[in-house]
């Protein structure tokens, strides 16, 4: 998940989650009642419990709502018709972003070491 770091668990709670993607958890919940394949386990209590499938699902639906810019009518569409190719996507995306990422730390590092031999 890119810059995203999770560590393994087996659920996440609603405040997990949204520090995770950076989104309100009303958004969530909000996300939920749109969004069929977004249905966290719930406790006794009400308490939502996110899985692993269901942050991917959240990341599939963060990315066609924030990065493409989709409406909510347009991202329940593109996850009802093209779910699979989608996530294949993002993942692509998540993954040359990280790598995007350590190459420049490399670059930094490597102009870093050459202006102290410079000096």
């Amino acid at each position: 998940m890119g810059k995203r770091k999770r560590n393994l668990k087996l659920f996440y709670s609603i405040k997990e989650v949204s520090r995770l993607f950076d989104v309100k958890e009303s958004t969530l919940r909000y996300w939920e009642e749109e969004f069929k394949e977004l249905n966290p386990r719930k406790t006794k209590g009400g308490v939502r419990q996110y899985r692993q499938e269901d942050i991917q699902v959240v990341e599939l639906i963060h990315f066609l709502l924030r990065k493409k810019k989709l409406t909510i009518a347009g991202a329940r569409k593109q996850m009802e018709n093209k779910k699979e190719p989608t996530m294949r996507r993002v993942e692509t995306i998540e993954r040359l972003t990280s790598v995007r990422d350590e190459l420049k730390g490399i670059l930094d590092a490597m102009s870093q070491a050459e202006n102290e031999l410079n000096q």
